[in-house]
């Protein structure tokens, strides 16, 4: 059990694979927007095709999927519902270019994980309380770093996972745990 850094925006949460941008074993794929860092067509057709697990995805993008329909999951904002051993939220995500973001929130095993995708920052956010809580921080057309800062604030968790910080430095006042992960590491706690 645990949370891995598998690159880029992309994490397995307890064998559930949240914006893969290259195959790995899992047991469930979630995509959080259309946006180039968060769904990549090749990959997860060949990760369902590789693994035949099921794919968590609002319709439009389901729709641009070449794999059988028994595999896909479609998702509405404000849905809650469960997939194998996982129990999903879909929250919202605010991006004015992108007309499918949306955020998740998994429960597996006794652990929670919210996944921001590609957005930017909104009051909402406040109301989010996890043990895991990964957000996408790189800019380029999202939340940003500085923005990011405001977000650390709002957000409950016991771990935050900051993605694609380069100023690590500016995270160390908060007092929640602030983990950065390396490429490959695990996010392990024992019980």
């Amino acid at each position: 059990m645990g949370l891995k850094y598998i690159g880029g925006p992309s994490y397995i949460f307890n064998g559930a694979y949240v914006d893969p941008m290259r195959s790995e074993e899992c047991r469930l794929v979630l995509v959080t927007s259309e946006h180039e860092q968060a769904f990549k067509k090749e990959v997860v057709e060949r990760i369902v095709e590789k693994n035949r697990v099921k794919v968590v995805a609002p319709h439009a993008i389901l729709a641009e999927l070449d794999v059988d329909e028994k595999y896909k999951v479609d998702v509405n904002l404000g849905d809650t519902f469960e997939v194998d051993d996982y129990t999903i939220s879909v929250g919202m995500a605010e991006h004015p270019a992108l007309k499918h973001a949306i955020s998740y929130i998994l429960k597996s095993e006794g652990k929670s994980a919210y996944f921001s995708g590609v957005t930017y920052p909104f009051i909402e956010m406040n109301k989010i309380n996890v043990d895991y809580a990964v957000i996408n921080m790189r800019g380029n057309g999202s939340m940003d770093e500085l923005s990011g800062l405001k977000v650390a604030m709002w957000v409950k968790c016991r771990y935050l996972i900051p993605c694609g910080v380069k100023n690590k430095d500016r995270f160390k006042p908060y007092g929640k745990s602030v983990i950065f992960l390396n490429e490959g590491q695990e996010l392990v706690e024992r019980q």
